[in-house]
């Protein structure tokens, strides 16, 4: 259990660095440029460094089962960050290699170019099996189990489930609006981890550019689904979303509750020098140019 909630707290950490790092809020010392950079990519910002290849390649050998995280979603989830580092990889590899033409690439080369739109074919699913199984508020048939309620309602009860959507949901109908339901699976997180969504959140609705105070993004869980709505079309999609949702994925899976916290506290004083042994780290130091805590 203590070597658990070493390796989950450390992690969540390192969640909250790459994050940084994708957003363009966080540089490191060592890289230099990014190797691959999007600017308001679909409302999203995308900042990829060597941090991130390093970072995926230790969340693969570090998670395991939980309640809501079985062994099926694991294999699937290491797929999703696999396919992450394969592309980051191959974009190291094209620039060392001083991109070669196009014509000379085989197949596997190809496919890894484009192995982020493959990882958003597997990144969406999981993100929606998992918002399934943390809230429990519908089955696998899609049909909800709960009542839900209008943000403005007067009559909501207390504990009431709200989403945005213009009619309240009742138990017995089909759910499938992805936004919908990762706004109810947030309400079913530890009370650490809602805030922690909600500063993720606020931030990404800002203006990627500097000095720009303005939300101009819709909401995260909004984007998500205009995306995955995208891909499913066949319109034109690139793919980076599936770097979001695995990092969200793990925000999620490694924020320790407060409950946790305390029995991890408890560990340091048994043992302090189980906590070093645990420790992951990333390769470089960083600036962090007088950011707050979290992401907002």
């Amino acid at each position: 259990m203590c070597q658990d909630l070493i390796i989950r707290d450390r992690l969540f950490s390192n969640t909250v660095v790459a994050l940084k790092c994708l957003m363009g809020d966080l540089t490191s010392n060592r890289g230099g440029r990014p190797i691959i950079f999007k600017d308001r990519f679909d409302s999203f910002h995308v900042s990829i460094t060597e941090i991130h290849l390093h970072f995926f390649n230790t969340l693969n050998s570090s998670i395991s089962t939980n309640v809501w995280l079985d062994h099926e979603l694991i294999a699937r989830w290491k797929i999703v960050n696999q396919l992450i580092i394969n592309h980051i990889s191959y974009s190291i590899n094209q620039i060392t290699s001083g991109f070669p033409n196009i014509q000379n690439r085989d197949g596997q080369n190809l496919l890894q170019e484009k192995s982020l739109i493959i990882a958003s074919f597997v990144a969406y699913p999981l993100l929606e099996e998992i918002t399934r199984r943390i809230s429990n508020a519908w089955g696998e048939d899609g049909i909800i189990t709960i009542d839900t309620w209008k943000k403005d309602d007067p009559d909501n009860p207390l504990g009431a489930i709200i989403t945005n959507r213009r009619e309240p949901y009742k138990m017995g109908f089909p759910i499938s609006n992805l936004s919908h339901k990762l706004q109810i699976m947030k309400q079913f997180l530890n009370s650490e981890t809602i805030p922690l969504i909600n500063d993720l959140d606020n931030r990404l609705r800002k203006s990627p550019f500097q000095g720009d105070p303005n939300d101009v993004f819709n909401p995260l869980f909004d984007n998500l689904t205009k995306n995955r709505n995208k891909l499913l079309h066949g319109r034109d999609f690139e793919g980076h979303e599936a770097i979001y949702i695995s990092l969200i994925i793990s925000l999620i899976y490694s924020k320790l509750s407060q409950e946790e916290i305390v029995k991890l506290r408890k560990c340091h004083e048994r043992d302090p020098t189980q906590y070093s042994d645990a420790i992951i780290h990333f390769p470089a130091p960083f600036s962090y140019q007088n950011l707050p805590k979290y992401f907002s």
